[in-house]
């Protein structure tokens, strides 16, 4: 497999905070704040073929992943099946495993 630590699959960069130069014209447009939900992290994407799924820390086996990640990973097989992952992209999001997955409930 094309050297995986090259891409963008990884867990998440630092964040900076307010005043730190990488992030010195982040108002220099338009600034969408909203709610952030509280979920899992979860990235996931195709590599030269493979689909890879990971949380925060740690690799998922798309095989027989953690039954708190499965919906989640079969989400992610239907998407590689019908065609919709673009190869070598990350893709990052919360994960809910049910409304109140952490400490607040969604609707």
């Amino acid at each position: 497999m094309e050297g995986i630590e090259t891409t963008s699959y990884h867990a998440y960069p630092k964040i900076y905070s307010m005043g730190h130069r990488a992030i010195a014209t982040l108002f220099d447009g338009d600034v969408h704040v909203q709610e952030k939900v509280d979920g899992s992290q979860f990235s996931f994407g195709m590599f030269d073929g493979v689909i890879k799924c990971r949380s925060r820390n740690k690799q998922i086996d798309v095989d027989n992943p953690d039954k708190m990640f499965l919906k989640g990973v079969q989400t992610v097989q239907r998407l590689e099946y019908n065609g919709v992952l673009v190869n070598g992209w990350t893709y990052r999001g919360e994960y809910l495993n049910s409304p109140s997955h952490n400490t607040l409930e969604y609707d």
